[in-house]
């Protein structure tokens, strides 16, 4: 995936391991005037960076430690490492729920799994399986020269992508439902103004997306006070909230449009493992997903910032996750990660490794179609249990991917107004209000709900929809003489959502 290093190229700080000893040049940043002109070949990223991100650099303890590091006969007597000896593990024995063990006695992987990390991009052997996994499953354009960086899982990579490239004040384009992480955790907190854009069962509309992006140009041209855009926000495959799984012709007209506007395209993708189209019987494994389609894989021009994820096809405690981008964007992360946490947790990523080796590649392909196979049957209960509670009173899709199944309720203008009624039914699920760009607004509603059916048993799927389709009915025939005396009194309903414990369900 990394290119030679070219004669007059600049090495970033993620090949310092391999780069002769010598400092590395801090230039300082000038602010382009205007928003990030257009250019054929890779685009240039750096116009793109928030004020933070051009003012970020990487700590000169970090740089040092690993510019020297792996260099024969080195007297290091710079940085605060402790010395292994003192580490309290000497092997570690790891049981598989497949069966067998990882056993780690090699004292090099022992010692690293303690220690500061040395490797600026993450640990050496995990960052070359990623390496090679990523351009085994998606083969990025050579040319653009994609580099990936280890991470402290996907919600601190979009927080590090949050910084360096958006100041206060900037737009974000995202679907209009999205991650409610990066609409209430990140653009609300940051002061961005978040442009939704309309989405269906297949993904994002690529004509809404150019009607959109024409009349956002339009503005900025008759107002200079109007900040055109600089990053697309998506979640391709089983989105998160509606589960929907975009098309591969609506992917590569999205990405057309991104390079005729030049945006970067934040490709959050944590559930590409979770795809089982031809259900529980014909689930695809790792080999079934190979090169079967990315932004990245199309992305001729380093546009496009992919993050995964370890979480949802190993485990969420693990913590860990990884970004493939442009070079002097993975350098720019690399100063921010180890700025914030000196990388990510050197024994998780030890642990993830050595599991991962001893699987091999077939013991990773039969992992992930057992946990394919998993999401599928569920996706199955799901949909049956809305087809015998929900008939009539809600409409959805089959999901193909992911952990989501978004249900439009035929009975409410906003599904907050059930929420009391299901908290008193014990059943909770996510209003989709909480989840649009225009959350914030008292006047905005939703007729949508998001239901996760990745932790419940088969029983209380079937049951939280029962007990929904109970309230709905309910709420149908009490709402009807309620909605005729408020109309008769002038009074304006305004649903709201409080807090509750009952069936978690979404």
């Amino acid at each position: 995936m990394t290119p030679p290093i070219a004669a007059g190229q600049a090495v970033g700080l993620g090949e310092a391991l391999e780069a002769p000893p010598g400092m590395p040049c801090f230039a300082p940043h000038k602010r382009p005037k205007g928003p990030p002109a257009a250019s054929p070949g890779l685009v240039d990223v750096e116009a793109f960076y928030s004020v933070e991100g051009r003012a970020r650099q990487q700590g000169t303890l970090r740089s040092l430690a690993g510019q020297f590091a792996g260099i024969p006969d080195i007297v290091s007597l710079s940085g605060g490492f402790p010395p292994a000896h003192l580490f309290p593990f000497t092997g570690m024995s790891l049981q598989l729920a497949s069966g067998g063990t990882v056993t780690i006695t090699d004292p090099s992987a022992v010692n690293a799994s303690q220690q500061y990390n040395f490797s600026l991009r993450g640990y050496r052997p995990l960052l070359d399986w990623v390496e090679r996994h990523m351009y085994d499953m998606h083969g990025p354009p050579p040319a653009a020269g994609h580099q990936s960086l280890i991470t402290n899982g996907g919600n601190h990579t979009l927080e590090m992508i949050m910084a360096l490239f958006m100041d206060r004040g900037d737009s974000l384009l995202m679907e209009e439902y999205s991650y409610p992480v990066v609409t209430e955790s990140l653009a609300q907190p940051k002061g961005l103004h978040a442009i939704p854009v309309p989405i269906d069962n297949q993904g994002i509309v690529p004509h809404k997306l150019a009607e959109v992006l024409s009349g956002l140009k339009v503005a900025a041209a008759a107002d200079p006070a109007v900040r055109f855009p600089k990053l697309l926000y998506t979640v391709p495959i089983g989105q998160n909230p509606t589960g929907c799984t975009i098309t591969a012709e609506r992917r590569t007209a999205v990405y057309r449009l991104c390079q005729q506007y030049n945006l970067l395209l934040i490709e959050d993708d944590p559930y590409f493992f979770l795809q089982y189209a031809g259900g529980p019987d014909a689930v695809p494994g790792m080999h079934g997903l190979a090169r079967s389609g990315s932004y990245l894989q199309m992305d001729t021009d380093g546009r496009v910032i992919r993050v995964d994820s370890f979480a949802k096809f190993l485990a969420p405690g693990l913590r860990l996750g990884w970004v493939t981008a442009h070079p002097k964007i993975v350098e720019k992360l690399t100063m921010i990660i180890q700025s914030h946490t000196v990388g990510p947790c050197s024994l998780t990523q030890v642990v993830t490794v050595e599991t991962l080796k001893a699987w091999g590649d077939e013991g990773l392909d039969a992992h992930v179609r057992l946990v394919q196979r998993e999401y599928a049957q569920r996706a199955q209960r799901i949909v049956a249990a809305c087809e015998r509670h929900l008939a009539g009173l809600a409409q959805w899709s089959h999901p193909s991917a992911g952990m989501f199944i978004w249900l439009r309720l035929q009975t409410v203008q906003d599904a907050s107004e059930i929420w009391d009624q299901l908290r008193a039914a014990k059943v909770v699920l996510m209003p989709g209000r909480a989840m649009h760009c225009r959350s914030v607004d008292p006047e905005f509603r939703s007729p949508h709900m998001r239901v996760s059916y990745s932790n419940a048993t088969p029983e209380n799927l079937d049951e939280g929809m029962r007990r929904l389709g109970e309230v709905l009915r309910q709420h149908a025939a009490a709402s009807q003489p309620a909605a005729a005396a408020k109309h008769a009194n002038g009074i304006a309903t305004n649903g709201s959502a409080t807090n509750g414990a009952g069936m978690l369900l979404g």
